[in-house]
């Protein structure tokens, strides 16, 4: 008797199927949505008002540069931005607003990776696919683009600076 040949299916590795398959198509979107949502659910269920300050797991008070040099850093009132907009409250447009835009707008990337893994398309378009080929080929001017870029909630945070200082 001749000997068939196994299918696809049955020369996968035990665990391997469709509903891997789903998963690792589906992956990159909702890690990436769970990165921008993570600093809303910790402002939401890790940070609190203690005695008028905001406390909580994984804050480390005031912030060491601001108080050594007297200048903030890219970060500065970032958490405390996340706390007043989690929290429903429009204070958050006196610190480093820029943050929470900037994680909602990392939430509104991972859908957009999950609309394109349900609809069978590349999790990466050729947009993101060109702008890694600029980051190989291109390494000192993309790095140059990134600081240009970082620089913008630096200007936040100086803008809103007495705020975060008294904070």
């Amino acid at each position: 008797m001749e000997a068939r040949a196994k299918s696809p299916a049955a020369q996968t590795a035990p665990g391997a199927g469709p509903a891997r398959d789903r998963l690792q198509r589906f992956a990159p979107g909702i890690a990436v949505a769970l990165a921008g949502l993570a600093p809303f659910l910790l402002a939401g269920l890790a940070w609190h008002r203690h005695e008028g300050e905001i406390d909580g797991a994984g804050l480390i008070g005031g912030c060491p540069m601001l108080e050594i040099t007297g200048l903030p850093c890219i970060g500065c009132g970032g958490a405390r931005a996340f706390f007043h907009l989690t929290h429903g409250d429009a204070a958050f447009l006196d610190y480093n607003w820029l943050w929470p835009l900037i994680a909602l707008l990392v939430i509104g990337y991972g859908a957009v990776l999950v609309a394109r893994a349900a609809r069978g398309a590349e999790p990466f378009g050729h947009r993101v696919r060109s702008l890694g080929r600029r980051y190989a080929t291109q390494p000192v001017k993309m790095a140059g683009a990134t600081l240009a870029v970082l620089l913008v909630p630096w200007v936040v945070a100086f803008a809103n600076l007495d705020a975060i200082r008294s904070g």
